[in-house]
């Protein structure tokens, strides 16, 4: 869901449902939004429709600090796939 506020502008909040209820939300803010269409890449590299994403969570935060590891473990089960 993304919203836009002058209390909390260019939220984005991602939840993951369990057994058909709200397991759990996170509320982010994006502050440099770039589409896909402005990055320039080789056509043989180009995205394709069911590729999976790579992720690459860097600094011992994402270890150590409780809401970076569950904004990290929410965004790998999000972009699981099936």
């Amino acid at each position: 869901f993304g919203s836009h506020s002058k209390k909390r502008p260019n939220n984005l909040v991602l939840g993951r449902l369990f057994d058909n209820h709200v397991y759990d939300l996170i509320e982010v803010g994006v502050e440099d939004y770039k589409s896909m269409e402005s990055f320039s890449y080789d056509k043989k590299f180009a995205p394709r429709v069911g590729s999976k994403p790579f992720f690459a969570f860097i600094g011992e935060g994402f270890e150590t600090v409780e809401e970076m590891k569950h904004l990290k473990e929410t965004l790998l089960d999000l972009f699981r796939g099936e």
